[in-house]
């Protein structure tokens, strides 16, 4: 038996959460072998006293972190705990060791086991990828709210062709945009083209490999003056050259005469919608997780484990 704390997240405004007591109830013996962090569910209205009720403790954040062994963390690969954690530790969000290397060199240091979200698939289909819809959607809502534009009559272009870019889709054509996307194949042809586009959405899923750029610098000033470049991967050095990772009190900035829109956790913008769509799925794994047993999802998700690279190559 293993256990497993669920801790809140210390980044900037991100209020999601992993597990509502609501997806508890088939969990049967292994919710007791659950830890909450004392106030896990307020910002949601959700009381200490109703996980208790469900089977499961609830206690100081330092305590699950030095004494569980498994730790559940939406955004894990944002925490400021991983070097804190004993060694052979379990991490179980989105991780991304990708994205940053002093972050990855660390997890494997530690001997941590992480298995990442983001490689979660069933069946070919990401196990969030409600997350991923709601991500599009989300950035484009507030990015256009924050540039004070209305989508309404305005030329869109999304790039890509994958959840991410079903979301922003969705968003823009329920508000009236005129919009064209973009699949990976069509890269040549957007660059043809994109100097007709008041919106610009990048939701490519970027090969950390690559080193060149969908739009670079130079091109900003190809653009349609006064555009919006929504980046919803907001992968540095990225599809997007001049694109960096924005807070939600400050989600735009101008570069080369182009507003960029870069918050990297959008969804958390209408965080009671996505913590019941990662909670659904985060209670199919828990017994697997703390009763151990086989789960062919766990072990295709297991990127890192005993200090060593697991998923190299996936993990993008």
């Amino acid at each position: 038996m293993k256990t497993m704390g669920f801790i809140n997240s210390h980044k900037e405004n991100e209020n999601r959460i992993a597990l509502l007591p609501c997806h508890m109830k088939e969990l049967g013996k292994a919710a007791g072998y659950l830890f909450f962090e004392q106030g896990y569910g307020r910002k949601l209205g959700i009381s200490d006293r109703e996980y208790e009720e469900m089977g499961a403790s609830v206690a100081p954040r330092g305590e699950i972190l030095h004494k569980c062994n498994i730790i559940c963390d939406p955004k894990a690969g944002d925490a400021e705990y991983l070097g804190e954690l004993r060694e052979g530790t379990t991490v179980f969000g989105w991780v991304h060791p990708h994205v940053d290397p002093d972050m990855k060199a660390l997890l494997l240091e530690r001997k941590l086991k992480v298995y990442a979200w983001e490689e979660m698939l069933e069946n070919n289909t990401q196990i969030f990828y409600r997350n991923n819809i709601l991500a599009g959607q989300a950035s484009v809502i507030h990015g256009c709210l924050s540039y004070g534009m209305l989508m309404e009559g305005k030329k869109a272009a999304v790039l890509g062709r994958g959840n991410t870019a079903a979301g922003a889709y969705k968003a823009l054509v329920s508000n009236a945009a005129l919009v064209t996307v973009y699949g990976r194949r069509q890269e040549q042809q957007f660059k043809k083209e994109m100097g007709r586009f008041d919106i610009i959405v990048n939701a490519v899923l970027w090969d950390p490999g690559r080193r060149d750029h969908i739009i670079s610098r130079d091109d900003l000033k190809h653009l349609k003056r006064g555009a919006l470049l929504i980046d919803v991967s907001c992968d540095e050095h990225g599809a997007i050259e001049t694109s960096h990772p924005t807070a939600m009190e400050s989600p735009i900035y101008m570069e080369g005469g182009i507003a960029h829109y870069c918050l990297d956790h959008s969804p958390s913008l209408f965080y009671r919608s996505a913590s019941e769509f990662i909670s659904e799925k985060t209670a199919l794994f828990i017994k697997p997780l703390v009763l151990e047993t086989e789960d062919g999802v766990l072990e295709g998700c297991r990127v890192i484990d005993g200090g060593k690279m697991i998923l190299e190559e996936s993990c993008r």
